[in-house]
């Protein structure tokens, strides 16, 4: 009983001590990072950074961004790099870049988040990202990516910027004038025209049309013109 009693105590000791005891933290300067990387169909690359600190702790950080392709034969190729030093115990930023192929793709991410008292943490963390699908230049090969730019006359869903021409699997869209008559002339009428491609870009101008007449109508269909 003596020896049972004896552990008992031994063990509400070894319990309080350890209660008391200070938290040992991962690391000195930093509570949490977060680092995200994704890439659209379009080949749109987005990553975001952030990292939390301790107000009375966690001085700054600096901050190194790599972003490489995989090549046909295994290996890596360099594609965006940044570097940079930041202030202040908490911090938060989203980069964006586009890549050109379908393929894999990796960033590795590496914070060195600074103590006020001269210490460090060095944190790295890697991430993957596989675009098996986006849309293709149809007038490429090798999964070349299409990037978009709305036509000038807005008339057009957009046009490839990378092989010049409307992709098979674009997406088709009507479009028609619309919009209050600026002015007119004896051949045309000028009328501002808002229009978005499907991709969600969006495209002003002001465009001329041919006055469109009818023997029924006096003055043009559209703005009047000639009445």
């Amino acid at each position: 009983m003596k020896r049972k009693g004896l552990a008992i105590l031994l063990s509400t000791v070894m319990l309080f001590f350890c209660a008391c005891a200070p938290t040992e933290y991962v690391y000195h300067n930093t509570a949490t990072v977060t680092t995200n990387f994704f890439i659209t169909e379009l080949g749109l690359m987005v990553i975001d950074v952030r990292y939390m600190g301790y107000r009375d702790r966690t001085a700054g950080a600096e901050i190194s961004l790599a972003v490489e392709e995989r090549m046909g034969d295994g290996t890596w190729s360099a594609l965006f790099t940044k570097s940079y030093a930041v202030e202040g115990y908490c911090y938060t930023e989203q980069y964006t870049d586009w890549v050109g192929h379908l393929g894999t793709y990796r960033l590795t991410a590496c914070y060195l988040v600074l103590g006020r008292d001269g210490s460090t943490d060095t944190i790295t963390a890697t991430r993957e990202y596989v675009l098996s699908e986006g849309v293709v230049c149809s007038a490429a090969a090798n999964g070349v990516l299409c990037r978009y730019l709305p036509n000038a006359d807005c008339t057009a869903p957009g046009v490839c910027e990378r092989c010049k021409t409307v992709p098979e699997k674009m997406k088709q869209s009507a479009h028609f004038p619309s919009g209050e008559v600026v002015y007119w002339d004896e051949t045309y009428h000028y009328c501002r025209c808002d229009h978005v491609t499907p991709f969600g870009d969006p495209c002003t101008y002001i465009g001329g049309r041919e006055h469109s007449f009818s023997e029924q109508v006096r003055g043009c269909l559209y703005c009047g013109y000639g009445k």
